[in-house]
């Protein structure tokens, strides 16, 4: 017998959070799961191929807004999910007090922020209690929760993103040497893989590696910044 779940997120859009929410979607079991998408914008930019009749669009004008909300209660109501897995923001807000007041399903909410803004901290605080798991990607996100919003550690699970190792497997002998090459990838190269954006921090690594540099504990070195702005 298979079970429904109901996943909930912003976008589809490039970025790290949207690529976990795929490859979690595309690796359920379907024999035990049979899996719902509701996205506040629909661009499918990792090629999901969302069936239009799984896909419930939560859409409103400005964004997350409590008609989002109200949505996502409706699709409770009609699609009875045994569970409901929101991923972070508004989102986890919108999940919780759903399901509250529909009583249908259990909740899971998933934080992938590194520091959660001050609102979704403020949010996270007084709403925690509603949920039945609550789940961050790593031991740094639980420690703001913890500090910020002071919830229980005892009721935040980390589990680390995944890597699909037979897509992403090391290369060896030549084609690593080829590939190093194409990419001018000559002696100790550091490659940095994030978006182009202030929550990554760029420029803390710019200044740790001008301290290593100033204290000679740096050799050669060439850095790459790999993302898209």
């Amino acid at each position: 017998v298979t079970r429904r779940v109901l996943l909930a997120i912003s976008s589809l859009h490039r970025g790290g959070a949207e690529r976990q929410f795929v490859e979690l979607v595309r690796g359920l079991d379907r024999a035990r799961w049979s899996p719902r998408v509701a996205l506040c914008d629909t661009t499918d930019e990792y090629g999901l191929d969302l069936d239009p009749r799984a896909l419930i669009d939560l859409r409103s004008a400005g964004g997350s807004t409590v008609l989002t909300g109200l949505r996502l209660a409706a699709a409770l109501r009609r699609e009875r999910p045994a569970i409901v897995h929101t991923f972070g923001g508004l989102l986890n807000i919108y999940g919780r007090l759903a399901v509250r007041a529909t009583g249908v399903g259990r909740m899971v909410s998933a934080v992938r922020e590194g520091v959660p803004n001050p609102r979704d901290t403020r949010l996270e605080r007084v709403t925690a209690s509603l949920t039945d798991a609550l789940v961050v990607n790593s031991v740094g996100t639980r420690d703001e929760l913890v500090r910020r919003a002071r919830i229980d550690a005892a009721r935040i699970d980390v589990v680390p993103n995944g890597v699909d190792t037979a897509r992403f497997a090391p290369l060896a002998g030549t084609a690593r040497a080829e590939a190093r090459e194409a990419l001018a990838m000559r002696g100790v190269t550091l490659v940095v893989l994030a978006r182009m954006s202030a929550e990554k921090n760029h420029p803390a690594i710019v200044r740790a590696l001008g301290r290593l540099r100033r204290e000679g504990a740096l050799g050669p070195l060439r850095v790459v910044f790999a993302g898209r702005v």
